[in-house]
Formats: C-alpha cells, structure tokens, sequence
C-alpha cells in the first residue's frame, strides 16, 4: 500500500505521494520531487483553482510543484473535492467542514438530528457523482470498533445511517 501513490490528475500534469513525498509529472513517465517531504497522509486534489490537500493542515498549490500551508489552522486528516464544494475533516474538533470559495472561507457542516459527526480518523473523503461519502470506523459507546460514515449530497448537510453490523470488525 505504502507503494501505490495517492495521486491527483489535470489534463497534463499529475501529482502524486509516493513514499511520503510529493512528486509532480508531465507525462506519467517521468516524476521530479516537489517541495514537500514526510507527509505520508497527503492527497493531492485539483479544486480547479489550485491543488489543495489536507495532512495535519490545509496545504495549497498554485502549481502542484511548490506547497505553503493556508492559514487555516491544523488538525485536518482529510480533504474531498466535487469540483464545486471543498470539504476538509477536522479530526481535532470531529467536523466536516465546507468551502464554496475554494478554501478562502470555511463553514462547519450540520449534522442531521441523531448523528454523530466523528468519523475518527477518516482516510478519504470521497464523491461518488451523487453526494459525499466519508468512510471510517469508530467506536460503538466505547466498544469495539465498528465500520461506517456519514454522506451528504451537498457538502453541508450530512447524515449518519448508523453502524453497519454487515461490516462489523468483531465478527
């Protein structure tokens, strides 16, 4: 797994996290070294404006080559795209958060009544076409650890179907 880049494609250009540093491609062929080092969570994503990825913080490119840190804070695991809304998931605070202007202003989701929005340590934040969907696994009340997620159709609005027994890790 440590070996499969997680990656991120425009028409010409890729970049990718391939051993914990992030490399950029013109061709596919060959790769060069960009300015970021031992980021073994980071996932490039092209939010049409810049790159954008999230590893204990929000970092953006205007290039996918040279990274800076937004001033956004830190304790971000995790960050999606569907081209129009940006989400980033606050592990620390446990709160998808949303953008409409491409990260300069971030809004905490809500939480449909009955949800719990701390996924844990979410891997991905994933669109499937239709809506959000961020995968993870928590604890049932302290218990054993459970796989599940929560998903939303705009970004801002999400819901929590509950634990899934069918993928229970205890079993």
């Amino acid at each position: 797994d440590k070996d499969v880049p997680a990656s991120a494609v425009t028409e010409s250009f890729m970049v990718a996290n391939i051993a914990s540093n992030i490399y950029y491609s013109y061709d596919g062929g060959t790769w060069s070294r960009g300015s970021l080092s031992n980021i073994s969570t980071f996932k490039p994503v092209w939010v049409g404006t810049r790159w954008m990825s999230a590893t204990n913080g929000i970092y953006v490119s205007p290039d996918g080559i040279t990274w800076a840190t937004s001033n956004s804070g830190t304790g971000y695991s995790s960050f999606g795209t569907n081209g129009r809304v940006q989400l980033r998931y606050n592990s620390s605070a446990t709160q998808v958060e949303y953008s409409l202007d491409y990260g300069a202003n971030w809004v905490v989701g809500r939480m449909t009544s009955g949800g719990s929005r701390n996924v844990g340590q979410p891997r991905s934040i994933l669109w499937d076409g239709g809506r959000f969907i961020i995968p993870s696994n928590r604890s049932a009340g302290g218990g054993t650890a459970s796989n599940t997620f929560i998903y939303s159709y705009d970004g801002q609005t999400w819901y929590d179907p509950g634990i899934l027994s069918i993928w229970s890790t205890s079993q």
